[in-house]
Formats: C-alpha cells, sequence, structure tokens
C-alpha cells in the first residue's frame, strides 16, 4: 500500500482484506523506523476505513492542504497532515501487546511532499 523511504524515515503500510460483513475486516501491518526508535504492529480496520484513508491521503499530497486520519481499534491511529511549505507530517500511535507486556510508540515525523510520490502514483493508480 504505501511505503515511504528517507534520510530520517522508513514507514512500510500492508493491508490484508478478509471476506465478510465487518466494519473491521482487514488488518494493516505496520512498520515505523525513524533515529534510533522503531515499531512493528497491527491495525485492525475495515476496507470502507482503508479506501477512505487513501483517498484522503491522495487530496493531501495533491492540495497540501487538510489531513488524512486512519483509525484502528484501541486508539492506534496513522495521521498525514500537510503543511502550505510542501511538507507532510506523519503521526501515530502505535501498540502491541505481547502476552502481559504492553508496548506504546507514538511519533511525529515530518517529510518533504516529494518522498510520497512513488507511493501517491501507485495509490491513484488502484483508485481509478
Amino acid at each position: 500500500m504505501i511505503k515511504i523511504l528517507t534520510n530520517g524515515l522508513k514507514l512500510e503500510i500492508y493491508t490484508q482484506v478478509y471476506d465478510g460483513p465487518s466494519a473491521y475486516n482487514a488488518i494493516i501491518y505496520v512498520s515505523v523506523e525513524s533515529k534510533s526508535f522503531s515499531a512493528k504492529s497491527v491495525i485492525d480496520s475495515g476496507t470502507l476505513q482503508i479506501e477512505s484513508f487513501k483517498e484522503q491521503i491522495v487530496d493531501v499530497y495533491d492540495n497540501l492542504r487538510g489531513e488524512a486520519v486512519l483509525k484502528g481499534l484501541g486508539g492506534q491511529k496513522l495521521v498525514f497532515i500537510a503543511s502550505k511549505t510542501g511538507h507532510i507530517k506523519i503521526c501515530g500511535e502505535l501498540q502491541q501487546f505481547y502476552s502481559d507486556e504492553d508496548f506504546k510508540l507514538s511519533f511525529s515525523v515530518e517529510i518533504d511532499q516529494s518522498d510520497l510520490k512513488q507511493s501517491i502514483d501507485k495509490l491513484k493508480a488502484h483508485l481509478e
């Protein structure tokens, strides 16, 4: 779905969709690395939310305004926020549970709009 590689950020977002009538019939795999911090997590979501998120990201990229928000269960989220200066801030709240342990990562990284071009081109082709 989305892969962003810059000097300070590696963000990968992949989706797996399951058949069946459910508001949460998709799993989004997220991997983020920035500086010495990294996390891998799974966000439960639905196909309608994912398609809306894709459209919002394209709009943020094309118009450099607004934001794209993807929320999952348990407070997890990814947000792309446009800046008129040609930058896009990517924020997230990720968490992963292992047995009795709970790991959380909050992050906020600003990238240049051009760093999204390859991912946006793929999203646009998928949306047409």
